[in-house]
């Protein structure tokens, strides 16, 4: 039994089965799905909506958004209202969402279900899973656990693309949704096979100032973030007009600039509130004294780090494989699967692997072997069969991914007391999403940014094209500058003359692969970052579990 005590309240925790592990896995892979699925039938979408391709991208990004907004909100309710309680609630608020989407007649409806309630719901189920798991197993089992877990999250990101893709080929895109609906409607039927750890006492209070300041802090600071690729990041690569009123001109100060101060001064605002409620002996919304430990203080930023890392990997890979080789969804989604099985594999040995070896050393080596991979594939990736030379790449940055996760997750959540698991869990996912989309900007208008620049060195430097062409293409704002495959240049160069056609060709392919290649090189130093941080994270060996850690389920 893994309690925990602050003055009346302890955590009763129950025993974790291999079955309500599988359903919560499952519950982790529906929300990591639906995060990278719906870009592949993005052209289906429009089409059946009767839309536009940037309604359907602002749809998809506020997703994160409002993940970010209510992950903490999802963790102190589930102190409040039960783990399990929240879960299903979460659930169905998900379910419903999916429904709405499969659906949806129009853009709004679908904004409406997959956008906010999927997010909603996404940001009640994510807290209570983790700690449901790690208040209802000890030691190395709970490691394991937590493997499993991981490793369904792993494969749900990961996988995303190709199922998506098959279903959109085969059947169509609200199929997808459809599916989504029919595995929640199951984990539901099944609800009392799943654990309930309760408090037992006086039960926290919700903080409702600080719920709606964290709401609105971690929003603005994920749109901001999501703004940069948009509008950059210090001057404004097109204007901001809102109701026809220019707001922000092209070339001011950008607003993705005041969007993240904003969201700072937000959460400055936040953190006193915060501390102001614990001065006075009341419960806030999450205790800043976590923070103390170095454990849960160095873990989240190597998890941030980290995840800004990745999942800027995550964007620049699929860039290459369908851009630069011109490959279409599915054989992406192919090309993606040796990394995904090696991070679901070695993710779900992790409680093994913890008996052995140090939390810690077990975060360390992913994260150096995400490292070692990506600088393989930056290496290896050569003229002749640049596929064949990505795959040694891609399973060593898959295994790096299945060794980094589940220790992670352990070492912030398991590093505060049981009662403060749920808050712990909460303020780690509001992290993460925070990471995943300050990384995926960060990526975007990197490789905008660096392509725009490359294509202008070597169009100054010509001798080939004209001084008109020089002006005409040195006059493209970065904002209006678009990667191309070689044939998609081709086309639009049809008709113009050879020598002129060939060099402009030339200067998009290697601008093209020069961005990708420094922009993966940019978000491999974040990953070093998060390497260099875990220093400061002390070593917790994991003991053997009891024999009560492997008790059947308490299904009361």
């Amino acid at each position: 039994m893994n309690e925990g005590h602050q003055g009346s309240r302890r955590i009763i925790a129950v025993g974790l089965s291999g079955f309500a592990i599988a359903l919560l896995g499952v519950v982790q892979f529906l929300a990591a799905y639906d995060t990278t699925s719906m870009n592949v039938a993005l052209a289906d979408i429009v089409r059946d909506l009767h839309t536009t391709v940037q309604g359907v991208q602002s749809a998809i990004a506020f997703y994160p958004l409002v993940l970010a907004s209510f992950m903490l909100v999802g963790g102190k309710l589930a102190d409040i209202l039960g783990r399990r309680r929240v879960l299903l609630i979460g659930l169905a608020i998900y379910g419903t969402g999916a429904l709405v989407t499969a659906l949806s007649p129009n853009l709004g409806a679908m904004a409406l279900g997959w956008s906010l309630l999927e997010g909603i719901g996404a940001a009640l189920m994510l807290p209570a899973v983790y700690t449901i798991v790690l208040t209802s197993r000890e030691g190395a089992s709970s490691s394991s656990a937590i493997g499993v877990v991981g490793s369904m999250a792993a494969a749900g990101a990961a996988l995303g693309p190709l199922l998506a893709g098959a279903i959109t080929t085969t059947i169509s895109w609200r199929a997808s949704f459809g599916l989504e609906v029919v595995a929640v409607a199951a984990i539901l039927c099944l609800w009392r096979r799943l654990p309930d750890p309760r408090y037992e006492g006086t039960r926290p209070e919700l903080d409702l100032v600080g719920a709606a300041l964290s709401a609105v802090a971690f929003g603005v600071l994920a749109l901001g973030v999501m703004m940069g690729s948009v509008f950059g990041w210090w001057t404004a690569w097109q204007p901001l007009s809102v109701a026809g009123y220019e707001l922000i001109p092209k070339g001011g100060v950008s607003p993705t600039l005041l969007a993240i101060a904003a969201g700072l001064a937000l959460t400055l605002l936040l953190v006193m509130w915060l501390r102001g409620r614990e001065r006075r002996g009341l419960d806030p919304l999450v205790h800043l004294g976590m923070l103390r430990s170095s454990a849960v203080s160095a873990g989240l930023v190597a998890s941030v780090t980290r995840r800004m890392g990745e999942r800027g990997i995550f964007l620049v890979i699929p860039v290459f494989l369908q851009v630069s080789l011109q490959l279409s969804a599915f054989r992406t989604g192919l090309m993606l699967m040796p990394m995904s099985l090696c991070a679901v594999v070695v993710a779900a040995q992790a409680g093994r692997l913890s008996r052995r070896w140090d939390h810690r050393d077990l975060l360390r080596a992913g994260l150096g072997l995400q490292v070692v991979g990506l600088a393989m594939m930056v290496v290896l990736v050569g003229r002749e069969a640049p596929e064949l030379g990505l795959l040694p790449g891609l399973v060593v940055f898959g295994l790096g991914i299945g060794l980094a996760g589940p220790p992670e997750s352990v070492l912030v959540v398991a590093g505060v007391e049981s009662e403060r698991r749920a808050e712990a869990s909460g303020l780690f996912r509001s992290a993460n999403n925070m990471g995943s989309a300050l990384g995926i900007a960060i990526a975007g208008s990197l490789l905008l940014t660096l392509f725009a620049s490359s294509a202008r060195e070597m169009t100054e430097a010509s001798t080939v094209l004209p001084k008109a062409y020089k002006v005409a293409i040195l006059s493209i704002e970065t904002a209006d500058v678009e990667t191309l495959s070689d044939a998609e240049a081709a086309a639009l160069l049809e008709g113009e003359n050879p020598a002129i056609k060939q060099e402009l060709i030339e200067i998009n392919r290697v601008s093209r692969d020069e961005a990708i290649a420094w922009t993966a090189v940019a978000m491999g130093l974040l990953l070093l970052l998060g390497l260099l941080a875990t220093r400061r994270i002390p070593r917790t060996k994991t003991p053997p579990p009891t024999r009560a850690a492997r008790g059947p389920v308490d299904s009361s």
